[in-house]
């Protein structure tokens, strides 16, 4: 038997022992995680990942793992524990990391249950706990899209992730879903992320809604490319960002420069508090790649519709 099919069976076998109860059991104190255990499992899962791009570097330390939080829970006859845990950098270059994981007490076994049919997590709110963050200022971000339904969400993204754009349609077509989405920036694109953020941010001096500026950054918005030879961090393709707000949104000639270079500076210059403010969030809470999504305080990294769907679930729930 290939492993595909071992693992489609060993999924259809969990859930079949999961099938009495859809939700995991509340948070079980009997369980008790090996943390030594699962440090120094997950640090030489690292250092086997480290080694493979450079086979003469030292191990990761399992003194740089460090749980934050757990909740160990009993779902069936499995005894779990939902962990979430962060990875300090012990190298020049390296980034820390922040996973939310589910493992068996022994700490040796990360574990994945879904429903083979649906793809839903069928451990979710277990790890919605983990992944709860109740330290997020009440004014985070400019309110974007207004729903109908219960549950703030916050997303951390760039205009030009194709992941992000995703997750903003997903939102513009599901209001009845949440209460707001409000927006935090976090441009990982160069410059051309820089400029379209800064001008979302700056649109408002002109009278034009955060809504309205995000609306067109994540839909209509082209991504200037630079011509071979010429630096992608080029002014200029911050320019022809700029160029394409105005076109959109004539009231922007009455405090703009026509220089485009010379826009681009006032620009940077006014909005410059407010984008260091979203980025010192995102380095605080370990965000390192678009989009984040916060559903009424739990995180989400990437965009799973699956998955989210379920965040909003879980909080029109707990309304």
């Amino acid at each position: 038997m290939n492993s595909v099919k071992m693992r489609v069976l060993f999924f259809s076998l969990l859930i079949i022992l999961l099938f009495s109860f859809v939700q995991a059991s509340a948070a079980d104190d009997s369980i008790v995680l090996n943390e030594k255990a699962l440090k120094e499992n997950l640090a030489s899962r690292v250092s086997l990942g480290i080694a493979s791009r450079d086979k003469n570097a030292a191990p990761f330390p399992a003194d740089n793992v460090k749980i934050l939080k757990q909740v160990p829970f009993q779902t069936g006859e499995f005894k779990l524990v939902a962990v979430k845990v962060r990875f300090e950098p012990d190298r020049p270059g390296q980034q820390a990391g922040v996973s939310y994981l589910v493992v068996n007490p022994d700490g040796d076994k990360l574990l994945e249950v879904q429903d083979v049919v649906t793809g839903k997590n069928l451990v979710f709110e277990a790890l919605a706990e983990i992944r709860r963050d109740d330290d997020l200022p009440a004014d985070l971000g400019a309110p974007i899209i207004e729903g109908r339904g219960k549950g703030i969400i916050i997303m951390v993204s760039d205009p030009f992730c194709s992941h992000c754009r995703q997750a903003y349609s997903f939102l513009a077509a599901n209001k009845d879903k949440f209460k707001e989405v409000r927006l935090v920036h976090l441009p990982v694109s160069g410059v051309v992320s820089d400029a379209a953020c800064s001008m979302i941010e700056y649109a408002e001096s002109a009278g034009i809604t955060p809504a309205e500026a995000a609306e067109f950054a994540y839909g209509q918005l082209r991504k200037p490319v630079a011509p071979r030879g010429v630096n992608p961090d080029s002014q200029n393709l911050a320019g022809e960002i700029i160029a394409q707000f105005r076109m959109r949104f004539p009231a922007l000639d009455k405090s703009l420069p026509k220089d485009l270079n010379e826009a681009w500076e006032k620009v940077k210059s006014a909005v410059a508090v407010k984008l260091a403010r979203d980025r010192n969030l995102a380095e605080d809470k370990v965000i390192n790649f678009t989009p984040a999504l916060f559903v009424d305080g739990v995180r989400m990294d990437g965009f799973n519709p699956v998955e989210f769907e379920q965040a909003l679930e879980l909080a029109n729930r707990k309304k």
